[in-house]
């Protein structure tokens, strides 16, 4: 869904509807150990590696850096907006 949105801007209220979702099944994975008590820092860390971690830098198990680049963007503003 979120690959679906690249014609409109990370910011944009649609992607990040679905980068909430994508927040919200990150977060059934992580437990105290993983965030702390820093979800926004957690979050962002992990759209860095979207970027920078060639496990991250594929979509469908082939290189897509436009694709990570426009997540790893949204991730962090959703970060930076909604979680602080």
């Amino acid at each position: 869904a979120i690959a679906g949105l690249m014609h409109l801007e990370p910011t944009h209220p649609k992607v990040q509807q679905q980068i909430a979702r994508h927040f919200a099944h990150i977060r059934e994975y992580w437990d105290a150990s993983v965030a702390g008590d820093n979800l926004a820092d957690a979050y962002r860390g992990l759209a860095r590696l979207y970027t920078t971690d060639e496990r991250y830098t594929a979509r469908d198990g082939k290189p897509d850096p436009a694709y990570a680049a426009f997540i790893s963007k949204a991730m962090i503003f959703y970060a930076d907006t909604q979680l602080g």
